[in-house]
């Protein structure tokens, strides 16, 4: 937009202006509503400091530039004229410099406020009742959309748009198909009130197809954008397939809270967010407490009144198997993700793919048997189990444990630390480990990855540095000299000796997700970790113990509980083909492993405490979706006949809709290019459908493309339905024939 446009928009506003204002009045705080026309949601710390200001410097309500504009029918102006003594039209418009008239209203007559929600509500704290008014400049309603938008968002007095905020403008804004110049205008001016460089991390995030969409699915929840933070470490990581699940996870279960009514999702505030964020009602005894008292009192929906729907959404928190995320929590659990963020990227080549996009690439399965994929059970580093699972699977828990690696010795591979915990030193970062970094080289390779990066840490040899190291060190070359030509050999001989030590058996206990008392405060179940629960924490990281279901009796949220939720809110609750997570909890329970000494484990059944003040609903509630899941929907694969035609074109995937028992082709097939399948895929997995392979097995859209180019099926198959049926496969089968015989008629009549 250039000047001249600027200087029109301009124009036409002060035109507007002229045109549509009908005076400045006093008006009672009973008859100020703050409804869709004002921007900004409830904040009480910002009221706080409002009325922090109204006590230094008094409560300016006189002042041009403290006044609130709002918007009144022709009509009700005029019956409140009537109502008013010794009050105009005239008077209204004619008071500049003057005490504004007061203008009584009736008590169900309000005007639709554009600004000043928190002036206000600092006002009834700081008044007394018989001054509960304000000065309000008045509008029609039937003015255009430019100046109201110019009248909401214009500077004022008031605390500046939050992060959030601003970003739901800007999405509006491009939503606007009808965009006027003034809807253009008022959307430059939003961009206005971010720095440069939030401007510019901005820009990246919106040009990123898979955040934005996941980010516009969350809008439908406008109140969790309190949380949301423009910021430059959220693209720069290249976690963008990490980030994308972390919000899915979000949506799933703020959904699930709310029985996934469309309703009762802008009934979120931000107090609700607040205090439902980071909880655990549903395994936690100590957080339903808490929870069930915001329920009871009404300060947790508090927009919510029918009891019923309380109920229900009282049952639907109790059946949460994860700490409840948030946009707050999201960006706090990137700063966890980033130090190990750093160490996975140092296995391939620099680039601007994201990092599992850069890891896919290096993944050749190289000595894997064909549908094998290689776990680590927990016990020790070296340890390892074959256990059954697709091409597909292969990767995904290869890259699972390669990242879990990262998340145990971060500590050790990069020179950063843990958080400090209270009344301790401050940790101080080390020098990287060589052997930690050949280590997970090692790991890399048999599970299947190969870089030029992994080959150099594999050529390196760390323990003839620390033996010719120690050697120099323990006789100063400044006082000492050895024997140049014995030298090498002395080397080698300590390197002999390194090589009798054996690793020491490990005597893991189960992990457990409950502790005795409040468990891990709010401020301890988000973002960097801390040195203790690091240290606790690190040598339970293996999928076993992951997946692990050991809640025990204790009431309070326990760190490994944290980490995780942590885990599967980034990388899913995906298992493999054929195996369950009792059977992947087993594998750790080996003959080093022993019950004594859990604390509160003797027993896998969660109590909950008795809330007799919110009865129990009797109609069954729909429990939360696992954060994240990819498990394949309910059946095995010997149970369904398998497809025995699948199309072999390789440079396009068809495909199916199952809906209202019936198989239909959904489009035209699609390209087989990564932007168009994840595009197509994660738009039908926000509208709740369930993408599925040729043989009905679950996949996440940022998976579809993945085992499509690496499987030779490239069937996918959409439906909502929560079970796959032998009518469904059987419909598929029939679909994919008929699109054959089709296809043989067509190319014996050419």
């Amino acid at each position: 937009m250039n000047q001249n446009q600027i200087e029109s928009v301009e124009q036409q506003l002060y035109h507007d202006r002229g045109i549509y204002f009908r005076g400045t009045a006093r008006i009672r705080f009973a008859n100020l509503r703050f409804g869709n026309l004002c921007p900004r949601e409830p904040n009480k710390k910002i009221t706080t400091q409002l009325k922090e200001r109204f006590s230094g410097e008094g409560c300016l309500r006189l002042e041009p530039k403290n006044h609130i504009p709002a918007v009144i029918s022709q009509d009700t102006l005029e019956a409140c004229i009537r109502a008013s003594p010794n009050v105009s039209q005239d008077v209204l418009l004619e008071n500049n410099g003057k005490h504004p008239p007061e203008l009584r209203l009736p008590e169900d007559c309000m005007v639709e406020c554009l600004q000043g929600l928190h002036r206000v509500a600092a006002g009834k704290e700081f008044l007394p009742r018989r001054d509960w008014w304000w000065t309000i400049d008045l509008y029609l309603e039937d003015a255009s959309e430019d100046l109201k938008t110019s009248l909401s968002e214009e500077y004022s007095n008031s605390i500046n748009f939050s992060d959030g905020e601003i970003f739901l403008k800007l999405r509006y804004y491009h939503d606007n198909t009808n965009k006027k110049t003034g809807t253009v205008f008022a959307e430059k001016r939003m961009w206005g009130r971010l720095s440069r460089d939030k401007q510019k991390d901005l820009k990246q995030l919106l040009n990123n197809e898979l955040i934005l969409a996941r980010l516009d699915a969350l809008r439908i929840i406008p109140g969790l954008f309190i949380g949301f933070r423009i910021e430059h470490r959220f693209m720069a990581m290249k976690c963008h397939e990490e980030a994308s699940n972390y919000l899915l996870h979000i949506l799933q279960v703020w959904k699930s809270i709310l029985g996934d009514q469309k309703l009762l999702m802008g009934c979120v505030d931000r107090q609700t967010v607040e205090l439902l964020q980071l909880r655990a009602p549903g395994y936690s005894s100590h957080d339903a407490l808490v929870v069930s008292k915001g329920i009871r009192e009404g300060t947790i929906f508090p927009a919510i009144g029918h009891q019923s729907t309380r109920k229900r959404i009282w049952m639907n928190l109790k059946s949460l198997p994860c700490l409840i995320p948030s946009l707050y929590s999201f960006f706090e659990d990137l700063k966890y993700l980033h130090p190990p963020a750093k160490v996975v990227r140092q296995l391939v080549a620099p680039s601007k793919k994201s990092t599992r996009e850069a890891m896919w690439r290096a993944f050749t399965a190289h000595g894997m048997p064909e549908n094998q994929w290689l776990l680590q059970t927990g016990d020790g580093e070296s340890d390892y189990k074959w256990l059954d699972g697709s091409y597909s699977d292969q990767f995904e828990f290869s890259y699972q444990q390669i990242w879990l690696y990262a998340w145990r010795y971060w500590v050790e591979l990069i020179p950063e630390c843990p958080r400090k915990e209270e009344g301790e030193a401050t940790p101080i970062p080390g020098r990287p480990d060589p052997r930690r970094w050949r280590d997970l080289a090692r790991l890399a390779a048999r599970l299947g990855f190969e870089s030029d990066e992994i080959d150099k840490f594999l050529n390196s040899d760390p323990d003839q540095e620390i033996a010719r190291e120690a050697l120099l060190k323990a006789r100063s070359p400044e006082h000492f000299v050895y024997d140049d030509s014995a030298f090498e050999s002395y080397v080698t001989e300590v390197c002999r000796i390194f090589n009798l030590a054996r690793e020491k058996p490990t005597n893991n206990l189960k992990p457990c997700l409950l502790v005795p008392g409040c468990g891990e405060s709010l401020a301890r179940r988000c973002g960097r970790v801390f040195d203790n629960a690091y240290m606790a924490d690190r040598k339970h990281l293996f999928l076993p113990y992951i997946h692990g279901k050991a809640n025990g009796e204790a009431s309070g949220v326990s760190s490994f509980a944290v980490r995780v939720s942590v885990y599967f809110a980034f990388f899913g609750k995906r298992l493999p083909a054929g195996n369950t997570s009792t059977e992947l909890s087993d594998v750790y329970v080996s003959s080093n492993s022993t019950d004594e000494g859990q604390q509160g484990t003797a027993s896998t059944t969660v109590v909950t405490p008795a809330t007799p003040e919110i009865p129990s609903v009797k109609n069954d509630i729909p429990a939360a979706p696992p954060s994240g899941d990819l498990q394949t929907l309910p059946t095995s694969a010997s149970d369904i006949e398998m497809i025995d035609y699948i199309p072999n074109d390789t440079s396009q995937i068809v495909i199916k809709l199952w809906q209202g028992g019936q198989m239909k082709d959904y489009r035209e097939p699609i390209p087989i290019n990564r932007d168009a399948v994840e595009k197509v895929m994660s738009v039908w997995e926000s509208k709740g459908y369930k993408l599925l392979n040729a043989q009905g097995r679950a996949m996440r859209s940022n998976h579809v493309y993945l085992e499509v180019t690496k499987s030779k099926s490239n069937i996918v198959v959409i439906t909502k339905d929560d079970n796959i049926s032998h009518e469904m496969m059987g419909a598929l089968r029939q679909s994919l024939r008929a699109d054959k015989r089709f296809k043989q008629r067509r190319k014996a009549a050419s």
